[in-house]
C-alpha cells in the first residue's frame, strides 16, 4: 500500500499510475523513431498514459481498446470492501479515476469498447470521446465441441485468479454457493482453474472441491464438465471465458454481471442467478435435465457463431483504423 499513499502527491489515480513505466516508454520513443507507424494502439485505460504521450508527439493516431471500465470495476468492489478506511481510500481515488478517464477518453482518437454497454458507460462519462463498438472474439475452430464424455455431476469454475475480482467470485462461490450445491448432491465434483492461484486457494480442502491451479489447455475441462459457472459479482466489460464456454457448447451459469455485454437472455444462451440459492439451484436444474444442458449449449454456440467471431470482427477494426488514418 505504500505506492497508493505516496501517489496521493500526484494528480494521477493510484489505480493507473503503478502501471506507468518510463523504461516501457523509453523503449515505445526509441521505436517510434526508428520506423514509420500508422496507428498506436495501447490496451486499457492503464496503457491511456502512453497514448497520450506518445500520440501528439509522434502525430500518430491513437486507439485504446477497453476490454473493461475500471471505475466500474472500483465502483463495484467498494460495495464488497469491509475495512472502513480503505472504502474511503478507495472512493476518492475513484473520483480521481473517473476524471482520469473522461481525459482520456476524450483526447485518444478511438476507444474501441467490447459491448453497447461500456459505450454507453464511456459516454456517460465523456460525451465528446469517440466510441467504436468491436466485440470480443473467440476462435470457433479452435474451441470446438469436442465427443469427450461428461463426468457425472461435474461442475468447473474457471477464471485467472491474479484478477481481484475473480478472486472474490472464487470465494463468494466456494463458500456460499458450494455447500447448497453438496446439500442437493453431496457426489458432486467441482474443479477450480486458473492462472495466478494464490496460495491461500491451494490450501483449500474440501473432499468435493479440487484445485488444479494453471491448465495448459482448459478445453479438455470444459468439455468433460456438465456445468461451467461463472459466479461473478463485480467487474466490468465481457468475460473472454464464457465466450469459450458457449462455443464449446457448455451449459453455463452465471451472474448478471459475469453475462454483462454480451446480450444474453436468461434460458436462452444460459441460466442468470445472482443469489447463492438462485445459483446453486441452477447448477442443480442442469446437473438434473441433460435435455437443457443440451439445449442451452446448442444455442450458446450458436450465439457465438451469429456474433462473436474473429473473422467478422476484424473487418470492423480494420474500419476504425482507416478512418482515422485518413483524418491524418
Amino acid at each position: 500500500m505504500c505506492g497508493a499513499f505516496i501517489s496521493l502527491r500526484r494528480s494521477t489515480p493510484y489505480q493507473v499510475s503503478r502501471f506507468h513505466n518510463q523504461e516501457l516508454l523509453d523503449r515505445a520513443r526509441s521505436l517510434l523513431h526508428s520506423l514509420s507507424y500508422d496507428i498506436i494502439q495501447v490496451e486499457g485505460i492503464h496503457a491511456a498514459y502512453y497514448a497520450r504521450l506518445l500520440g501528439p508527439e509522434h502525430d500518430i493516431p491513437t486507439v485504446m481498446r477497453l476490454h473493461d471500465m475500471l471505475s466500474l470495476n472500483l465502483a463495484r468492489s467498494i460495495e464488497y470492501t469491509a475495512n472502513p478506511l480503505m472504502k474511503l481510500w478507495l472512493r476518492y481515488d475513484g473520483r480521481r479515476l473517473q476524471e482520469y478517464e473522461k481525459a482520456s477518453y476524450e483526447r485518444i482518437g478511438s476507444n474501441l469498447v467490447i459491448s453497447d454497454v461500456e459505450r454507453d458507460l464511456v459516454l456517460a462519462v465523456a460525451p465528446n470521446a469517440r466510441c467504436d463498438v468491436i466485440p470480443a472474439g473467440v476462435d470457433l475452430d479452435e474451441f470446438e465441441p469436442g465427443q469427450a464424455r461428461e463426468d457425472f455431476r461435474s461442475i468447473l469454475w474457471l477464471g485467472s485468479l491474479h484478477w481481484a475480482a475473480n478472486r472474490k467470485s472464487f470465494w463468494w462461490f466456494y463458500r456460499e454457493i458450494v455447500p447448497l450445491i453438496i446439500k442437493g448432491y453431496p457426489d458432486a465434483k467441482i474443479r477450480v482453474a486458473g492462472t495466478g492461484t494464490p496460495p491461500e486457494v491451494f490450501a483449500v480442502r474440501h473432499p468435493n472441491v479440487e484445485i488444479l491451479g494453471f491448465v495448459q489447455d482448459v478445453r479438455g475441462l470444459m468439455a468433460c464438465s456438465q456445468v461451467c459457472v461463472v459466479p461473478l459479482q463485480v467487474g466490468s466489460g465481457v468475460r473472454i471465458k464464457l465466450l469459450e464456454m458457449f462455443a464449446m457448447r457448455r451449459a453455463v451459469v452465471s451472474t448478471t454481471v459475469g453475462a454483462e455485454g454480451l446480450c444474453v437472455t436468461d434460458g436462452e444462451q444460459a441460466l442468470i442467478a445472482d443469489s447463492p440459492e438462485a445459483f446453486a439451484e441452477s447448477v442443480g436444474r442442469l446437473i438434473e435435465d441433460a435435455t437443457l444442458r443440451e439445449r442451452l449449449g446448442r444455442k450458446a454456440r450458436q450465439h457465438v457463431e451469429q456474433h462473436y467471431t474473429w473473422d467478422k470482427i476484424a473487418g470492423k477494426i480494420e474500419e476504425v483504423y482507416r478512418s482515422l488514418c485518413s483524418r491524418r
